[in-house]
């Protein structure tokens, strides 16, 4: 059985980026393909295709963006972002926005990078068949990258936060190193330290705190971190 194809919007006012980007998915299956014409078609967007990943050259301003945002209450959370910009007082006024999945990319840029960060946020639409996944008394749903708890409480949670809730998951209740994860999360880079996966993890553990009242779902031993919740294997 083939894979749904993943919806990719883009928008552009610059030509040669428009060219370039179109050019990456002259020959690709997995994924659909549309340009938006304006940033206002945003506002129009079925709930189906808002299940995408949106690229958006901002170029010099995000005020167009901006607009868009406060203008209508229009429901992102299911979009994966890709913002293009060239200023880095823009990057830090969209970032503020806390999208829970986006990939922010200063120009200039090789065009192979952009078609990598495409496919990184597309493994989060390979998720959306899955079951929820249940820790203790809480589900955890990958797609909406949030907890949930039964009583209805939630928390919302980031991408990066997500990854490592999963990435915990596969374990099966097993310690995960420190190495290991900042590998499997961040890839191999060396911007990349301890200390940011430890206040990743900090800041997860608080807001689970907070939302849920779960104090102990996340756990830290001298190998690693590890889910607290009942497997049938752990070490």
């Amino acid at each position: 059985m083939s894979q749904k194809k993943i919806k990719v919007l883009f928008f552009s006012k610059i030509f040669a980026v428009s060219q370039a980007v179109t050019s990456l998915f002259t020959n690709e299956v997995d994924f659909s393909y549309r340009e938006l014409v304006s940033l206002d078609e945003l506002n129009e967007l079925k709930q189906e295709e808002l299940e995408s990943i949106i690229i958006l050259d901002l170029s010099d301003s995000a005020i167009d963006f901006d607009s868009i945002i406060y203008r209508k209450k229009v429901n992102f959370l299911s979009s994966s972002f890709i913002f293009i910009l060239n200023n880095e007082e823009i990057i830090d006024s969209v970032l503020e926005k806390n999208f829970s999945s986006y990939k922010a990319m200063s120009k200039p840029f090789r065009i192979d990078e952009l078609f990598s960060a495409i496919r990184v946020l597309a493994t989060k639409f390979r998720q959306f068949d899955e079951p929820l996944i249940l820790l203790r008394g809480n589900s955890f749903d990958p797609r909406k990258n949030e907890i949930r708890k039964f009583n209805g409480n939630f928390v919302r949670l980031t991408e990066k936060e997500t990854e490592l809730i999963n990435f915990l998951h596969k374990g099966q209740g097993r310690t995960i190193s420190k190495d290991i994860l900042l590998k499997g999360i961040w890839g191999y880079k060396e911007t990349i330290s301890t200390h940011t996966l430890e206040t990743h993890i900090y800041r997860l553990r608080k807001k689970i705190e907070l939302g849920l009242g779960e104090t102990d779902l996340i756990m830290k031993n001298n190998k690693g971190y590890y889910l607290n919740v009942s497997y049938s294997i752990k070490s």
